[in-house]
Formats: C-alpha cells, sequence, structure tokens
C-alpha cells in the first residue's frame, strides 16, 4: 500500500506541486525542484534529485537544504507537500487533500479500467479473484425464500413488484392434487419406459448432473390413433401455470403478453450423483429462442425436496438485472454472445464460442460464482410447487447431501410470446429447424402458422386446430427432425470427446472452447 501511494504521488501530485509553485511568485520557497528516476542493476527505484539555487545565502545558510548528490529520506514525500504553501500546517493539510484526491482518481481509473476489459473479456491471471471481486460493488441483500399460497392465479402489484425486482417468484396450490396424481403415475411410467436396458434402477452413474432426462413428454402419447391428452400436457397448456407466467412475463408494462407458446417441456429426474452443473442460463439446447427473446420458466417440483437433503433448486436473485450480467454470460457463453445468424457447423460452434463451458462458471469466473452463492436462494419445495423465473435468471440445481437412493422428480416448461420469441437459427439440434431450415429466425407464432405447431399456445387459451395438428406432426416430421438430429450429435462427437479427453486429465490449459454441458449427452 505504501509504494502505491508513493507511486501515485511521483505520478500525480508532485507533477501538481510544481505547476503550482511555478505559477506562485507569492509562494516562500527558496528552490524549485526537479525530480527524475533512475533504475540501479536490480531494478529498485532511485530518485535523483537536482536544485536550482535563487536564493544562495538562504540555501547555504540551512544544513538541512537538499544536495543534488543526498539520498532521499523516508520523509521526502511528507516534506513535499509543504511545498504548496510556507510550511504552516494548513499548507500541509491542502496538500494531503490533494494527495487524497489524486490517490482516489488513481483507483477510480484503474477499477473503471479493470471493468470495462472484464465486460470484453480479461486475462485471469492478470488479476487477483479478489480485485475482480471488489469491482462488483457490495453484495446486495435478498428477501426469504417465501412460496406464496394462492388460491387462484390472479397477480397482484406487489407480487409482480417482486418478481420483477428478484426474477423469480414461487407458489403453491396452482396445481390441483389430482392433477399432481396423474403426474405422479405417469412420470413413473415415463422413468419405467426410459429403463429398457435396467440402468436407471442400478442407481447413480457418476458424472451425470441427471438421473434421467426427457424432452417433450407432453407430446409423447399424442397420435392419430390415440388422441390421449397426457398429465403433462394439461400441464403445460391446460392449467393455471401458464395463465401466471403469462401475467409474469408482461408484468407491469402497458403492453401485456398478447399469447405464450410453449417453447420446451423437459422432465428430469436428480439422483445423488454429487455432480452439478454450475451457475448458468441455459443454453440452445435447453432454451432455442434467440438472445433478444423474452422467456419465462415454470419448474415444478413433482416430490417434496426439503433443505436438509439438497436435490432441489438454487437460484442467484437479481442476477438477471446485475451490472455483471454481461461478463456471466461472456464467461459461459451464453446464447447473448452467439452471432446472430448462428453457427454454421459444429466446427464454428465449438471454435468460435466464446467463454469456458456452460457449466464451468466457477472455474473461468470466480468472482462471479463468489457473487452468485452469496445472493443464492434455494426454497423448502412440496411436491406441486412451481417456481417461476426470468430466462436470464442464473440459476443451478442442488447437490444431494449424504448418501441414499432418493430420485427427485421435476417438471420444467419453458413459454415464450408467440410473436416477439424467434427461433435461434444456424447449426443445433432444435426439431422444427431440423425440419425446415426456414424456420431458423422465425417467430413462434410465424412457424405455427406456416409449418405446425411446433410451439403449441398456452395463453390465453390453446387453439383447437393446433391440438388437432399435432398427432400429424409427432408422426411425420418429428421422426425425420430426429434422425436429422442424431446426425449433428454425431458431428458434434469429436468435439464432445476432445473435451471429455481435457476434462478427465484435469489440464489447467484447457481452451475455452471447453463450454460443453454434460446435458449434451443426454
Amino acid at each position: 500500500v505504501c509504494w502505491k501511494c508513493k507511486w501515485i504521488a511521483q505520478a500525480f501530485f508532485i507533477p501538481l506541486l510544481k505547476m503550482a509553485t511555478d505559477a506562485s511568485e507569492t509562494v516562500n520557497t527558496p528552490a524549485s525542484v526537479e525530480v527524475s528516476h533512475t533504475s540501479s542493476e536490480d531494478g529498485s527505484e532511485k530518485i535523483n534529485n537536482s536544485a536550482s539555487v535563487e536564493d544562495s545565502d538562504s540555501h547555504s545558510s540551512s544544513e538541512d537544504s537538499w544536495d543534488g548528490n543526498d539520498e532521499i529520506e523516508e520523509h521526502w514525500v511528507v516534506s513535499q507537500l509543504a511545498t504548496l504553501g510556507d510550511g504552516s500546517g494548513y499548507s500541509l493539510m491542502a496538500s494531503g487533500f490533494l494527495l487524497c484526491l489524486a490517490i482516489a482518481f488513481r483507483y477510480w481509473v484503474t477499477r473503471s479500467a479493470l471493468i470495462t476489459e472484464a465486460k470484453s473479456g480479461y486475462d485471469p491471471n492478470q488479476y487477483t479473484v479478489e480485485e475482480l471481486y471488489e469491482t462488483l460493488g457490495p453484495a446486495p441483500s435478498i428477501g426469504p425464500p417465501i412460496i406464496y399460497e394462492v388460491a387462484n392465479p390472479l397477480l397482484n402489484e406487489s407480487l409482480l413488484a417482486a418478481y420483477e425486482k428478484d426474477g423469480v417468484i414461487a407458489f403453491r396450490g396452482l396445481i390441483s392434487e389430482e392433477l399432481m396424481q396423474k403426474l405422479d403415475r405417469e412420470s413413473s411410467q415415463v422413468l419405467f419406459e426410459m429403463d429398457e436396458d435396467g440402468k436407471l434402477s442400478k442407481g447413480a452413474t457418476l458424472g451425470k448432473q441427471f438421473h434421467a432426462v426427457k424432452n417433450s413428454v407432453a407430446f409423447q402419447n399424442v397420435s392419430s390413433k390415440r388422441n390421449v391428452t397426457t398429465a403433462f400436457l394439461n400441464v403445460s397448456l391446460f392449467s393455471d401455470v401458464p395463465q401466471v407466467a403469462a401475467r409474469l412475463l408482461s408484468g407491469n408494462s402497458a403492453i401485456p403478453t398478447k399469447n405464450l407458446r410453449l417453447i420446451r417441456d423437459i422432465f428430469l429426474t436428480k439422483d445423488s450423483d454429487p455432480y452439478v452443473c454450475g451457475w448458468h442460463v441455459d443454453d440452445f439446447g435447453f432454451w432455442p429462442t434467440t438472445a433478444v427473446s423474452p422467456g419465462i420458466n415454470a419448474w415444478i417440483a413433482l416430490d417434496d425436496m426439503p433443505l436438509e437433503t439438497g436435490g432441489g433448486f438454487a437460484l442467484a436473485v437479481g442476477s438477471h438485472t446485475a451490472a455483471w450480467k454481461d461478463q456471466a454470460h461472456l464467461a459461459i457463453g451464453a446464447t447473448t454472445t452467439a452471432p446472430a445468424k448462428g453457427y454454421e457447423s459444429a466446427r464454428d460452434l465449438f471454435v468460435h464460442r466464446t467463454g469456458g463451458g456452460t457449466c464451468n462458471l466457477e472455474t473461468t469466473a470466480p468472482h462471479l460464482h463468489r457473487r452468485m452463492e452469496e445472493t443464492m436462494r434455494v426454497y423448502n419445495l412440496k411436491r406441486g410447487d412451481v417456481i417461476f423465473h426470468h430466462r436470464w435468471l442464473f440459476h443451478r440445481t442442488v447437490a444431494m447431501k449424504g448418501s441414499h437412493n432418493q430420485v427427485y422428480r421435476r417438471y420444467s416448461l419453458r413459454y415464450g410470446s408467440g410473436s416477439t420469441s424467434a427461433i435461434q437459427p444456424g447449426f443445433g439440434t432444435e426439431p422444427s429447424v431440423l425440419w425446415e431450415k426456414k424456420n431458423g429466425g422465425r417467430s413462434l407464432d410465424q412457424i405455427s402458422k406456416l409449418d405446425g405447431p411446433w410451439y403449441p399456445q398456452a395463453f390465453p387459451r390453446p387453439l383447437l386446430e393446433e391440438l388437432h395438428a399435432l398427432p400429424s406432426l409427432m408422426e411425420t416430421k418429428m421422426p425425420v427432425a430426429e434422425k436429422r438430429k442424431s446426425k449433428s450429435l454425431k458431428e458434434m462427437q469429436p468435439y464432445l470427446q476432445q473435451i471429455a479427453k481435457r476434462q478427465h486429465e484435469n489440464k489447467p490449459d484447457a481452451d475455452t472452447d471447453d463450454w460443453c454441458d454434460a446435458r449434451v449427452n443426454s
């Protein structure tokens, strides 16, 4: 600290003092001092001084006068502070005040430069984690994890304001007990069908965040032969869940959301595997709309998830509007950092995507990981509780605590505005784009009008014509899209293997294309 203060004095304050003394003829100083710097062979810094004597009598009569060959003593900086005046206490105080201003200015310049560099990408070896953390400012206080019990989906202004501020809100009672019982039976059936080889029933598989993952589970039994309306379809399209989601997405805006469409529905289970994806916002794999598309996630607990057992859901309160959110997006290569036209190929995706990976914030930006841990909210969940969170709110799964064979089920629904949410174009695994490339860049409404109900409307109500068209889409278009998806995944496989190898070897110099999230393998 002393060395920095001395450097600041030399760089900023001494030139200021010289300008002041040169400009004032009335100041009682016998000599003007010029300061230069030389470096010795051992790298240490010395200060040479030469004085132009204006009053030889006054200069020679003082035993403490400066000689050009004298070494500067420890009191050098303090003694020079008095040259702004006549050496009185007031002059020293004024000079000290200016020094404080210079120090504050230097700190502001350094901090501003560091923040700017952090936004555009910084070298983590150039700054300490503590220095980077200090640029974030003080950690904000967050409210307790309240779960609101509601009898109807009407939301008052205070609840809307809470969601807008925190980016998350939780409700109990939105889903009836009858529907929850149906979900319980159907989710058990899904797990049974997924466990054809018996691997799921054998217990945890190390290195996998989720015990099981099933996309588009709401439409699995929809066909022309069996026009079955599943419990998952009821929850995603017909329940109060999309009604609340639409109201929260509109917020206090004067222009409410006209319609809400289901972008993605995913059934997941978490077991005792300790691996979890770090703090993140969902990438194209889980949220396929463009960066400017608004969205809201409804996360439904299908089992009790008490805090003492873990296995639940953690959210970084306020991270959707935090001043450092762009840093975090850059660090994990979020959708916001992707080119507007998307990636051209698997190689383009893996080579040019920024950041260290969707799940790797703790290693690529540990100061941001620390801030999210400080603003973390975890709910004490009961079966049927629904957490609504902003698309750009950072979140992560909570690892199970202790060793037990419990498996926690959850159902995640991603909604977006039909008119203002558009599907990301370019290379990827999105079924609608794999079926018809022109769907990339189109809004959800446009796709549904031109190519069928890939993203069915849920608010203000499901459309009958879309429900009738779902069986045809699932029987004719979806199988073709799935085959093309397998081809895309095969193209990605060599890059995934390279990343897996580097992570297995735990190399500290892993490349920045190590963005891969374990969910890709699912």
